[in-house]
């Protein structure tokens, strides 16, 4: 770990997954239909 800051500074909450992040980005907070499944 050498900088925590920049994960903070991208807007990305600390104990949040990459993947979580990708659904995030992929069609906002939904359960099912990131977006780009359909």
């Amino acid at each position: 770990m050498a900088a925590p800051s920049p994960a903070g500074a991208r807007g990305r909450p600390p104990g949040v997954t990459p993947q979580q992040i990708r659904d995030l980005i992929d069609g906002g907070i939904a359960p099912e239909g990131d977006g780009t499944d359909g």
